[in-house]
């Protein structure tokens, strides 16, 4: 098997603010270095702060929430099981891809993929900006992003000893909670 070495580019991962320049040659073939190469569609960068994937992943989350949008319509929209079903079929697998490898990104970069998938949750139950998210999962009877992470990242977190614990509530411990009326601000027994 021969290199294309005009195809070829290299990649420096480090922390460090001093990277060198190296001169790598395949067959007297000078490498070009590339910072944000793109391996099986997961966006790499130099610190991997994995911004510029999150990037790309909010950017097609936006993209195909919007087709949600559409469907749901104002009068003749589809019903919460075909948007549902078209959420979890079309919108989630460009959430999810990759997460194994990127779930070790900053909360404050997740924080822009749980914008996608709130706006999305909104669509699918109707709720306003002011219901509370765990309540429309509930509702909608999806699992929070953060529950889907820690499945995706089974691999991940052995290596890591401070994985973080999910402070979303699971379709059941809401509805242990007492019934919340979104019309009034008073709790409810079911």
């Amino acid at each position: 098997m021969t290199v294309n070495a005009a195809k070829t580019t290299y990649s420096i991962f480090s922390l460090s603010t001093k990277i060198p320049n190296l001169r790598l040659k395949i067959n007297n073939t000078l490498l070009e270095r590339e910072n944000h190469p793109k391996y099986l569609g997961v966006t790499f960068d130099p610190r991997l702060t994995w911004c510029k994937q999150i990037e790309n992943v909010q950017k097609n989350g936006i993209r195909r929430t919007s087709l949600l949008k559409k469907l749901a319509g104002t009068s003749w929209g589809a019903d919460m099981k075909v948007l549902k079903k078209t959420y979890v079929g079309y919108v989630r697998p460009v959430i999810e891809y990759g997460m194994a490898s990127w779930g070790t990104a900053a909360k404050t970069n997740f924080q822009k993929i749980e914008r996608v998938q709130n706006q999305s949750l909104r669509i699918l139950t109707g709720g306003m900006r002011s219901t509370p998210i765990n309540y429309m999962e509930a509702v909608a009877g999806l699992e929070p992003e953060e529950n889907a992470d820690s499945v995706h990242q089974v691999p991940t977190s052995h290596k890591s000893p401070h994985a973080q614990t999910n402070c979303h509530q699971t379709k059941e411990t809401v509805e242990a909670d007492k019934f919340y009326s979104f019309r009034s601000a008073n709790p409810q027994t079911p």
